[in-house]
């Protein structure tokens, strides 16, 4: 699931200004969980914010291996469960610098 959606630009540079630029994600959101586990498994790589709602999202998540080896990760697949935190947490670890 890639988040490439064109915000509605109008509506978010009146409110947050004309400085603000778009760029599209280079990983779609299981490929920053793949990829930000080893550095949580890593004393002192990352360090997390002390929000119960990150940290319960993150425990929460589930890795799946479909054919061909294709691994995902993602929140489980029942009504109550959410990923939105720690897919922002995960997204803002491997933005690049500006």
């Amino acid at each position: 699931m890639k988040c490439r959606v064109t915000p509605p630009l109008a509506a978010f540079t009146a409110v947050f200004g004309s400085s603000t630029r778009f760029k599209l994600a280079e990983r779609n959101t299981s490929e920053c969980y793949l990829q930000l586990l080893p550095l949580l498994t890593q004393p002192g790589r990352v360090r997390l914010l002390h929000d119960h709602a990150l940290r319960y999202q993150l425990a929460g998540l589930e890795r799946r291996v479909h054919a061909g080896d294709r691994e995902s990760v993602s929140h489980a697949n029942v009504a109550s469960a959410h990923d939105d935190v720690a897919a922002a947490a995960a997204g803002a670890i491997f933005l690049p610098s500006v």
